[in-house]
């Protein structure tokens, strides 16, 4: 029987949004009857309020992540204040109430922590049906407590080693999967490398990617540039994503180097992966979950104090990631990581065993058998 389904995404934070329309297409594949809508939560509450956070977020990252971290950790382990979610929960209750009327959704889900508090808060007034099964996806590989409300009925996190700290931060052990971060189907195919690599134009030296997520973050530019000056037996896959200056500079590279190739915001991503012996990223929580998809080894360059710095943590602990805290130091890693085929091997090892490429799939399958709540 096919079901109304809500997705509740925000405008900041690519990989939220790729997590909400990851299980918006696999909805569809299961069934395309259902039907699905993935909003932006902020726009149900205030299109100043939209624009405020993302501007706020994004110049805190450009100008001083650390006092994003800060605010971060300081509210990661303990009961949050309601302030926040109440005054967001006020200003959207009008907005979305309508939604509800028009849309009559048979199942919430939630990509960001914002959209859980005020579901969950909204439920608790009664301005929403509190039968209808409410869903948060975790999207990071650390659960922060803003994650966590009364209102919610099932939490999906990205790994089961999350158990722990989940249970502390207060989630009921019944409402709790771990069937991974749900990402697009195009990472759980299987891809002929030889084929790829005669498309992409390379050989058989080993093949660095380097990514900055959608908005092309971090020092791309240097990093391409130290590894471009002291790799020569290594082909390059540089990928700027929405970073348009960062594309012209890298083009400019590429001209004095014939071993580089220059990506822009590419939907091809999962062939750049089959291609690649291992990927130089930014540790965000969906970029992770690819590699991990792809069985690719990940070096970890530039996390944002928060929950990249978390996701970190859990990468190098549990043996699929390096983390290198000095650009200068990059090379040397390369350079131990391409002679050290075994290394190399217990990387791709782990990854599969920690990667889940049918995230997606299960948990669509687990949520269109949930009833409504009685």
């Amino acid at each position: 029987m096919s079901k109304n389904i809500l997705l509740f995404s925000v405008s900041f934070g690519e990989g939220h949004n790729q997590a909400a329309h990851a299980l918006s297409q696999e909805f569809l594949r299961q069934d395309p009857k259902n039907n699905v809508k993935v909003v932006n939560t902020l726009d149900y509450v205030n299109s100043m309020f939209d624009k405020m956070f993302k501007n706020v977020y994004l110049s805190s990252l450009k100008i001083n992540p650390k006092v994003w971290g800060t605010i971060y950790d300081q509210t990661s382990s303990t009961t949050h204040s309601s302030f926040l979610n109440e005054t967001l929960t006020m200003l959207s209750t009008i907005k979305i109430k309508r939604l509800f009327r028009e849309f009559k959704p048979d199942l919430l889900i939630c990509t960001h922590a914002f959209a859980a508090g005020i579901l969950s808060l909204l439920k608790d007034k009664a301005v929403i049906d509190s039968r209808i099964p409410l869903a948060c996806i975790i999207t990071d590989f650390d659960c922060h407590s803003y994650w966590v409300n009364p209102n919610v009925d099932l939490y999906f996190a990205a790994d089961k080693m999350m158990r722990f700290d989940c249970l502390k931060k207060g989630i009921s052990r019944r409402k709790l999967h771990f069937y991974g971060i749900p990402i697009r189907a195009d990472f759980a195919k299987e891809y002929e490398t030889k084929v790829l690599k005669e498309e992409f134009g390379l050989d058989d030296r080993p093949v660095v990617l380097i990514m900055g997520g959608g908005k092309g973050m971090g020092n791309l530019q240097e990093v391409t540039e130290i590894i471009l000056q002291n790799n020569k037996h290594c082909q390059v896959l540089a990928v700027a994503g929405q970073n348009k200056p960062l594309f012209e500079r890298l083009s400019e590279l590429k001209e004095k180097h014939s071993n580089l190739k220059v990506f822009g915001f590419v939907p091809n991503i999962p062939q750049l992966m089959a291609v690649s012996d291992f990927v130089i990223t930014k540790p965000g929580g969906l970029t992770v979950s690819e590699a991990l998809a792809m069985r690719l080894p990940i070096i970890i360059i530039d996390p944002l104090p928060g929950q990249e710095i978390k996701n970190t943590s859990f990468l190098i602990n549990m043996g699929v990631a390096i983390y290198v805290n000095q650009i200068k130091e990059l090379n040397l890693i390369i350079d131990q990581i391409t002679h050290c085929p075994l290394r190399l091997q217990h990387m791709k090892e782990m990854a599969a065993l920690i990667g889940k490429k049918d995230a997606a799939k299960r948990i669509c399958t687990y949520l269109l058998k949930q009833k409504t709540n009685s």
